[in-house]
């Protein structure tokens, strides 16, 4: 099984490896095309009147007068970082409102009040690898779930075969486990140096910033993945063309049901805490969302060491539940 499996499992993988090679080259024209310049198409910027001054301090600035009100200034300051202030009229009259967003590399702060919007956008900042990590885990996580498949294939014509064979029908199963493991590890790192080659291109790979919570999200990195491969192939280790169907069920499923954690009525909302016990995407939620978000979603603890504790008992549990099916599947 080794050998066919590792034959399915490389031809994901090609697939992904291309895909990221595209988007690789992508982000090479695209530097290559920005290369020294302030495009201020690249912000999006109003029509208007454009004006470019240079401080003493080498920042460069570009302020534009918008056509309807806008007032838009850019600075990149010399040692790379870049602020970005936008002044625009509101549609109708706010009270005072604030709210502060991070993202990889950038902190936005809006803030309205009376009839004017300002937007404050600091690029440059650190980027945490931990944001990096959950990013790969994703990706891993869209393979992990395709090739969990592989004992519903092996169903699906093939399973006479398998039982012909003089080894252990366990041990039979488990290996090609270990080769879509092996794929989705593979993945994940390819995705991991694409991502820092893409910063090194653009002269921010030196933003990369070791947090503080980088060892627990390696570790929620790799075990979400293995989670969802976990829980599709007990899902489907018994059944042969129908896993697809199933497969393609799972995706909606599993990242829209802990939204009915906040239904209150009917005790709905208890019901799908509980049925999220088993569910990946409720922990990955419950990681990357804010301060008690989890224990509004989860009825375990919501602690960052819980959350990586259950995705792995899923990632065991399930593939224990695969190879219980297996051996029905025998007798």
């Amino acid at each position: 099984m080794y050998y066919t499996e590792s034959l399915r499992a490389w031809r994901m993988v090609r697939i992904f490896l291309i895909v990221f090679a595209a988007l690789f080259v992508l982000c090479i024209v695209m530097r290559i095309v920005a290369n020294g310049h302030l495009n201020e198409t690249g912000y999006n910027l109003p029509p208007g009147h454009v004006k470019r001054t240079v401080l003493a301090n080498g920042s460069q600035v570009t302020t534009v007068t918008g056509d309807r009100g806008e007032h838009v200034v850019v600075v990149r300051n010399p040692h790379g970082t870049e602020d970005i202030t936008i002044t625009e009229p509101a549609k109708k009259p706010v009270k005072g409102q604030s709210a502060t967003m991070h993202v990889p590399g950038a902190m936005i702060q809006v803030t309205a009040h009376g009839r004017s919007r300002i937007t404050h956008i600091h690029h440059n900042e650190a980027i945490w690898l931990s944001w990096l990590l959950v990013i790969a885990s994703c990706v891993a996580a869209i393979l992990a779930a395709m090739l969990a498949l592989n004992l519903s294939r092996e169903n699906d014509g093939h399973l006479e075969l398998c039982w012909t064979k003089p080894v252990s029908r366990a041990g039979y199963a488990l290996t090609g486990v270990a080769v879509d493991v092996a794929a989705i590890f593979v993945v994940g790192i390819a995705w991991m140096v694409l991502t820092v080659l893409t910063l090194a291109i653009f002269g921010e790979a030196h933003l990369i910033t070791f947090d503080a919570g980088a060892w627990k999200t390696l570790l929620f990195s790799v075990a979400f993945p293995l989670s969802l491969y976990g829980l599709v192939v007990a899902l489907t280790a018994s059944m042969s063309r129908g896993a697809v169907f199933v497969l393609g069920l799972f995706w909606p499923v599993v990242l829209l049901f802990p939204l009915f954690s906040f239904i209150q009525k009917y005790s709905i909302g208890t019901i799908a805490r509980v049925i999220d016990t088993i569910n990946p995407a409720a922990y990955f939620y419950a990681f990357v969302g804010p301060e008690g978000y989890g224990s509004k979603i989860l009825m375990l603890p919501a602690t960052e060491t819980m959350e990586i504790l259950a995705l792995c008992a899923i990632a065991i549990l399930g593939v224990l539940a695969s190879l219980a099916q297996w051996r029905r599947l025998e007798a």
